[in-house]
């Protein structure tokens, strides 16, 4: 059984360690070139709880290029900071590497107590701790949880962990979710130093730049999306407490936000509020929404205070160019007001970013030509394509792997953009697949209309030149 640790050291440590892969995971794939190296925010707001609960913590970013090898890096921080915690959040694709590391950690440290997180801890409890390289296991939103093991509360009473006694892994029930976010701690970046991180110039106007949430949880139902972790609940910090927290952001010396949350604008009063108050502020900021923005959540009032705001570019989630699979995937909207999203943006003057997926259940050639189709004829200002991976703890994955289509296991292979095959698909091979993926992006990014509205903007923006650099860059993954 895992004894909580009573240290005699003068101070009480945390080591968080950010995985070699968490960036370099897609260092192979077409996207490689604009992949933003950024610090994690899970980390700097567990590092805020951990000081709550009196101890001090550290980051070992092994994402961040160094002389030293990764191996010698991990021992050397053991030794100085000789920790009484080591906690490691990551995704389904990296729990191989997870597990590597949380195994060194252990041979050098044995008493050190390894914590895992994140979606593959939350989905997979027993997965991650099979090895017994992992001592506890996180399900759910962390901050809560960490707290009271840093505060030496007895496993057995503590929501949402799996953990071993003896040889067998106890699993606890799940922890209720935070109701209030806004009592949450800002987040800590004061772990990083913000001169390790640089994001390439295409997802960025200016560096260093940094993530944040304003909200957690999607109340939607498309079936390759994990609820493991934030569930199928939309929690929000008020519109005062986000712009409080991107004040206090700009602070590390950061110049540039970016926007993580699954639904900044479910509430679409509130993304409203958010940007009027950044305006009342008049608040210098630039930023962006990261991730995918829901087009039944958009309209032209708040694409306005958006660009009034400072926000020069939105992440749309379209998904597919076709009703049909629309409507298979549970994703709940309508082409046409796909379509009537982009021409407003582009109205506004807002750059937008199409995000496309292809490998559905109902796929077939036909339909994959119809995204490509559709792509071409709403203009993104970029359009970004990934295949279809059934992670754990998504529908698509519990009824393909009832079906015996998924044949592999291996999570590393479930790279969105490193794709390999993992499943066997109902209608399509797997290299029809990896063509339309291909043929995807030399059809959208290749064509003399996105090249001329590209240069237009460009030139517009003096960023000819960079533009050009990263088109060369990209080359060697071929088009």
């Amino acid at each position: 059984m895992i004894t909580q640790k009573n240290t005699k050291k003068d101070t009480k440590d945390i080591l968080f360690i950010c995985l070699p892969s968490t960036i370099n995971i897609f260092k192979n794939s077409k996207i490689s070139i604009a992949v933003p190296l950024i610090p994690l925010i899970s980390i700097a707001q567990l590092a805020a709880v951990s000081r709550e609960a009196g101890y001090t913590p550290h980051v070992l970013d092994l994402s961040v290029k160094k002389t030293e090898g990764v191996r010698e890096r991990i021992i050397c921080a053991l030794r100085d900071l000789n920790p009484d915690y080591c906690g490691i959040t990551f995704t389904t694709p990296l729990s191989s590497e997870a597990d590597k590391v949380a195994n060194l950690i252990k041979k050098v440290s044995p008493s050190v107590i390894t914590i895992a997180g994140g979606s593959h801890a939350s989905s997979m409890p027993k997965d991650t701790l099979k090895s017994r390289n992992f001592d506890i296991a996180v399900m759910g939103e962390g901050e809560i949880t960490l707290k009271e093991i840093l505060l030496g509360k007895r496993l057995q009473d503590i929501d949402g962990i799996a953990y071993y006694v003896n040889s067998k892994v106890f699993i606890n029930k799940h922890r209720q979710l935070i109701s209030n976010l806004d009592a949450l701690p800002f987040p800590d970046y004061s772990i990083f130093n913000n001169r390790d991180y640089h994001t390439p110039r295409l997802n960025c106007r200016k560096n260093p730049v940094i993530a944040m949430e304003t909200s957690r949880g999607c109340v939607y139902g498309c079936i390759y999306c994990s609820k493991c972790v934030f569930q199928r609940v939309f929690r929000a910090k008020s519109p005062k407490r986000t712009v409080d927290e991107m004040e206090h952001i700009l602070s590390f010396g950061y110049k540039e936000v970016h926007i993580w949350d699954d639904g900044f604008s479910t509430d679409i009063g509130r993304a409203k509020e958010i940007c009027r108050e950044i305006i009342r502020r008049k608040l210098d900021i630039t930023w962006n929404i990261y991730n995918g923005l829901r087009v039944d959540r958009l309209d032209e009032e708040l694409l306005n205070l958006l660009k009034k705001s400072g926000c020069y570019r939105i992440s749309i989630g379209v998904e597919s160019g076709n009703q049909k699979i629309l409507d298979s995937i549970n994703k709940g909207t309508k082409l046409q007001d796909i379509e009537q999203v982009f021409k407003l943006a582009n109205q506004v003057g807002i750059e937008t970013i199409a995000f496309c997926m292809i490998g559905f259940p109902n796929e077939t050639e036909q339909t994959m030509k119809d995204t490509i189709n559709f792509i071409l004829r709403v203009k993104p200002s970029i359009a970004k394509l990934s295949i279809l991976m059934p992670l754990p703890g998504t529908p698509i994955f519990d009824k393909w792997d009832k079906e015996g289509r998924i044949i592999s296991k291996e999570w590393s292979d479930y790279v969105f953009h490193l794709p390999q095959k993992v499943y066997n698909h109902p209608n399509l091979s797997w290299d029809v697949i990896n063509h339309y993926y291909h043929l995807f992006y030399r059809r959208t990014m290749l064509n003399s209309n996105f090249l001329y509205r590209r240069i237009l903007r460009d030139i517009r923006q003096g960023e000819l030149f960079i533009d050009v650099y990263y088109f060369l860059k990209s080359l060697k993954w071929g088009w």
